[in-house]
């Protein structure tokens, strides 16, 4: 089953590492709904979420890209099997 979520950690949080932890819930949840994989899009310009996915076992899939009126917006997707 695929299921769309968002989780945002705000800036000023980052230190905190709670990114890490709602992350490590999301896994949990996905492997008891049994879940064969997880992906995350992450706005291109944001290399430090990149990074840290990276570190987290994903693995670059594809890129694309979504517009909000005239403006474009790109994103790589990542993927990581559970």
């Amino acid at each position: 089953m695929s299921i769309a979520k968002k989780i945002y950690v705000l800036k000023d949080f980052l230190s905190l590492k709670m990114g890490l932890a709602l992350q490590n819930q999301l896994f949990e949840k996905a492997i008891e709904e049994n879940n064969k994989k997880i992906w995350v899009s992450i706005l291109n310009s944001n290399d430090r979420a990149k990074i840290c996915y990276a570190k987290n076992g994903f693995k670059k899939i594809g890129i694309h890209d979504f517009q909000i009126g005239n403006e474009n917006f790109e994103f790589t997707a990542m993927a990581k099997l559970l």
